[in-house]
């Protein structure tokens, strides 16, 4: 049927086939495998390493936060009243009245100190009358002012003089 040539050429095929087979999966296949692995290694030290990275990043970003709520704390604790110096506090209000020409009366009542912390608070109401130029004058003295002051009510009034009348309800806070 075929020939000697023929069947030596077939056979050479089928050897060089038979050689690529053995040499595809006894070297290349196994080192296929190997590279897979090593993929699959680099793959999961790359995600560990970035979840560490973010760790670290979260750390250092926590840090500066609490670095500037120190900061914020101390500059807030240094707005308070000091325990004993409510009267510095009255004759600063005193002095700005005088300085805008306003005429106020202070009333203060202090709230119940309150239980495991080292603030007081005080309540303060202020009524003055002058020019409304003087009154807002005030008004923006006392925010550019050291001291916390919370307001949480104004009213303005005008009466027969074109005075201006404002009552003024606020909140400042005593350090113990």
């Amino acid at each position: 049927m075929f020939q000697t040539h023929e069947k030596k050429l077939i056979y050479i095929t089928l050897g060089i086939l038979l050689f690529f087979f053995l040499v595809s999966f006894l070297v290349i296949y196994p080192q296929y495998k190997s590279i897979q692995k090593m993929n699959n290694y680099i793959l999961e030290l790359r995600t560990s390493l970035e979840l560490k990275y973010e760790k670290v990043r979260y750390l250092h970003k926590s840090q500066n936060i609490l670095a500037l709520a120190k900061q914020i704390t101390t500059e807030l604790k240094s707005s308070f009243i000091k325990n004993g110096e409510e009267i510095s506090f009255i004759a600063y209000l005193e002095d700005l009245a005088d300085k805008f020409s306003i005429k106020q009366k202070i009333n203060i009542a202090r709230a119940d100190k309150t239980k495991n912390q080292d603030i007081d608070k005080i309540d303060l109401q202020i009524d003055a009358q002058g020019g409304f130029v003087n009154l807002l004058s005030y008004l923006i003295a006392l925010e550019h002012s050291d001291y916390l002051i919370s307001i949480s009510e104004i009213n303005l009034s005008r009466d027969s003089s074109f005075l201006i009348n404002m009552t003024l309800k606020a909140e400042v806070y005593v350090q113990n």
